[in-house]
């Protein structure tokens, strides 16, 4: 079994997967004397039509051990890079700004989401006159935390240091501020 990797488009190949480029077959110009049949003819070889291996040329065949070492270091979070025209393991870039204010903004809509469902039951409860699981003064401590949650964003040093607002005295209804 021969493994390969395609360094122009990127992947792992496989000849047992994706077959071989060559096959050999019985000689079609062999004609047998006596005694002989088709099946004692010559084996030639010939480009196998089944093979979906990448041009040779975009292909670098790798060991097994080098196979297994980039496929391990790759499901790790390595990234695979071509150095002089072979693959090698690197670290992955750090984040972009945009990626991080994007985890953030995310983590911040995780801790927000469930202050919004208590402050909107605690509206609803008031407003038709039923009894409410949170006192005013929690309400009102939740709506303060979930506005400061919705300014993180606008954090002088954003998304590069971010100072969570702590959460009033917990309640069932939200979780733990991250760590900074």
């Amino acid at each position: 079994m021969a493994y390969f990797y395609d360094i122009v488009h990127g992947g792992f190949y496989c000849d047992a997967v994706h077959g071989p480029r060559t096959v050999l077959v019985r000689d079609p110009d062999w004609t047998p004397s006596d005694g002989q049949t088709l099946a004692d003819g010559p084996l030639i070889e010939q480009a196998n039509p089944d093979c979906t291996l990448p041009p040779a040329n975009d292909l670098v065949v790798l060991s097994e051990d080098a196979y297994r070492v980039l496929l391990d270091g790759q499901s790790h979070g390595k990234r695979i890079v071509v150095h002089d025209g072979a693959p090698t393991l690197a670290d992955p870039p750090p984040p972009t700004a945009e990626q991080i204010a994007a985890r953030l903004r995310a983590q911040r809509d995780t801790l927000l989401a469930p202050v919004t469902d208590a402050l909107q039951r605690h509206v609803l409860q008031t407003t038709y006159a039923q009894p409410t699981t949170l006192t005013d003064a929690e309400a009102s401590a939740l709506a303060t935390y979930a506005q400061a949650l919705r300014d993180v964003p606008q954090q002088p040093d954003f998304p590069h240091t971010v100072v969570w607002p702590d959460a009033p005295a917990p309640t069932d209804t939200i979780p733990a501020t991250p760590e900074a």
